[in-house]
């Protein structure tokens, strides 16, 4: 069971402590700056779950894979994508196909 957070507990943890000003580069997109790092830390791990692990370049290509099926299927930039999975490592490489299609 997980603990229940105070009102103020949950400002601690949602917004206290994420202020951290980084700016990013408002010329390029998430897809852009994903592939970026991807090609910088291509071997080391981008992503834990459930005892499961990708790294950088598989998270990028299995993004690209799905990216392309999507475009095989119709999908278009500007389209709505539905997307109904439980968390899971899978949910993040939809989420990154879809930025990547648009």
């Amino acid at each position: 069971m997980l603990p229940v957070l105070t009102p103020q507990e949950k400002k601690q943890v949602t917004i206290d402590w994420n202020k951290i000003p980084i700016h990013y580069p408002r010329d390029r997109s998430i897809p852009e700056l994903f592939e970026e790092i991807a090609g910088k830390y291509s071997n080391q791990c981008a992503l834990r779950f459930k005892g499961r692990s990708m790294s950088y370049q598989e998270l990028n290509e299995k993004g690209n894979q799905f990216g392309r099926r999507l475009r095989d299927l119709g999908v278009k930039k500007q389209d709505f994508v539905g997307v109904y999975l439980e968390r899971s490592d899978d949910l993040v490489v939809v989420i990154l196909a879809i930025l990547k299609i648009g």
